[in-house]
């Protein structure tokens, strides 16, 4: 297999003329000092749109990232040319060997697979022999990964998972106009969401919202990949292509039970925040977030976090039994403040404000859907 080298303006090059290469490697070490100069020729099926005037492989420019008709490739000259592809692993081996690792053995994966354990072994020695390395061995009964196995599996999840969203973003493309994905975090999809689906169902009964709920950070990067239609967030996304606009105002409250002895007391001097004992948001959520920063600007030491919880109604339950206390979301919690189920204390000099955003990429601006719901969002009252 052969490739020509020529400058853009389609002249040969006047130190090196018109080369015939064997192999794409040795390009670079051929010709030095042109590279952002040239384009590379690939031969006719090598899976690169045809060039100019149709003519046989593509036309890509190397060190630059664009190329002939708006085609984009990557800027290293050898992955210009053409690859193998009779040796790539296989979807399904991928999802064998996640399915053995997530259920912990063949039996479960085969379950959940859908398929025998044969099926499922045979997709894993499969797997095995496209990258020459074992995968998984068993120590003490049990399969593990190999340290080869760990790089694959991480490869494969992630792949995986990509394969999932495209899945999913090709149902919207299949359903038109009429739908978007919306993505919440965890604390506004538990207390705000609810009411805003129902309500923006009865005015808009010819539109569909598929709703998720998940942490802000893996929010905001399918935000950023155009992923998701529409986010409800509790902290900005910073990022070019994602727009927000504010939502609403929104604290952290303390809170606890009226049995708790603070119910007792008054106003609490900001330094006792550290004798208190906590149930919390786990690491990572976006309550959590905001409280950690605001602790370590007013200087204190960690507090002491007895327990971390993924649910705010399971943590505003918990309360109820008089022993730790919380920091929640005042639109969590209100409605049980005013009911006299939970108590609100004040903290003298410290206090946790944040703002609730509405975000969305670029590229879905003028989405019918999200414009309507955006506008049911903005005209209902932060009522809990």
């Amino acid at each position: 297999m052969s490739h020509d080298c020529r400058h853009r303006d389609g002249k040969r090059p006047s130190r090196h003329g018109i080369q015939r290469y064997r192999h794409p490697g040795d390009l670079p070490q051929a010709l030095p000092g042109y590279l952002s100069q040239l384009y590379l020729y690939a031969p006719r099926g090598c899976g690169y749109p045809a060039g100019p005037g149709g003519a046989p492989g593509a036309l890509a420019r190397h060190g630059a990232t664009g190329a002939h008709r708006g085609v984009y490739w990557p800027t290293k000259l050898v992955e210009y040319s053409c690859m193998e592809y009779s040796n790539l692993p296989d979807l399904g081996g991928w999802a064998a060997l996640c399915a053995v690792v997530e259920q912990g053995g063949v039996s479960a994966a085969a379950r959940r697979l859908n398929i025998g354990q044969p099926a499922v072994t045979k997709r894993l020695r499969a797997l095995e022999e496209v990258y020459g390395l074992p995968l998984m061995e068993r120590v003490g009964g049990r399969l593990q990964l190999t340290p080869a196995g760990e790089k694959v599996y991480s490869m494969a999840s992630l792949v995986l998972d990509r394969q999932r969203a495209l899945q999913e973003e090709l149902q919207y493309v299949r359903r038109g106009q009429n739908t978007i994905r919306l993505e919440v975090t965890f604390s506004i999809g538990e207390n705000l969401l609810p009411d805003l689906l129902l309500r923006f169902a009865e005015l808009h009964p010819q539109f569909r919202v598929e709703s998720r709920l998940a942490y802000s950070r893996n929010i905001q990067a399918r935000l950023a990949t155009a992923s998701t239609h529409l986010a409800l967030l509790e902290s900005a996304p910073d990022h070019a292509d994602v727009l927000v606009q504010k939502w609403a105002d929104d604290e952290l409250w303390l809170v606890c039970s009226t049995r708790h002895p603070l119910a007792s007391e008054g106003e609490l001097p900001g330094e006792k925040l550290s004798q208190l004992r906590y149930v919390l948001r786990e690491k990572g959520s976006s309550p959590r977030d905001a409280l950690d920063e605001a602790i370590a600007q007013l200087g204190l030491g960690p507090l002491d976090v007895a327990l971390e919880v993924g649910s705010t109604d399971t943590i505003i339950e918990m309360l109820g039994r008089g022993q730790h206390v919380s920091f929640l979301p005042r639109f969590a919690v209100r409605g049980h403040v005013q009911r006299g189920e939970l108590l609100h204390i004040h903290v003298s000099g410290f206090r946790v404000l944040r703002t609730l955003w509405i975000a969305r990429h670029r590229n879905h601006m003028n989405h019918p859907v999200a414009e309507a719901f955006i506008e049911t969002v903005r005209s209902m009252p932060m009522t809990t």
